[in-house]
């Protein structure tokens, strides 16, 4: 694979990936933000909140290991989709946190920037599934991500 191909590939997965593991910890960890979000926004059991940050944590883990980045890219086109309709239809692109929330909430969640996470992993995940596929590793070729060509 060509260095510069590379560098995108490797580059697609640690932004998929980084944001992906955030969002799953800050889910499973209780944050005061990611629990207002689904429980109080979006009207989701606790349970929904713990299980969804454990899948996105599972697809971080897939993106970064070259035999499973496709399904994990699929696994975060799935939940970005998701994401992003939930803006698009409940939350708006710009959360709007009113004044009576927990203190720092707003901060947390205020804003455009978790909308803009979820494109950005949503362009990340599908750019990285399609060189993945590309290059042959659709399911767990013998591939490797270390820029070495076989003799």
């Amino acid at each position: 694979m060509p260095k510069a191909l590379l560098a995108v590939t490797w580059l697609t997965r640690l932004v998929a990936a980084g944001i992906l593991a955030m969002a799953g910890f800050m889910k499973l960890s209780g944050d005061p933000g990611s629990v207002y979000l689904m429980e109080t926004l979006l009207g989701a059991p606790s349970i929904a909140r713990l299980g969804l940050g454990g899948v996105e944590l599972l697809a971080a883990v897939l993106i970064l290991v070259p035999k499973t980045t496709l399904i994990g890219s699929g696994m975060a086109v799935a939940l970005m989709l998701g994401a992003i309709g939930s803006h698009l239809t409940k939350l708006g692109v710009s959360i709007e946190v009113p004044a009576d929330a927990p203190e720092g909430v707003a901060d947390a969640i205020g804003g455009p920037t978790m909308f803009a996470m979820a494109v950005a992993v949503l362009l990340a995940a599908l750019v990285n599934g399609v060189l993945a596929w590309s290059t042959g590793r659709r399911s767990g070729a013998n591939n490797s991500d270390s820029g070495a060509t076989a003799a």
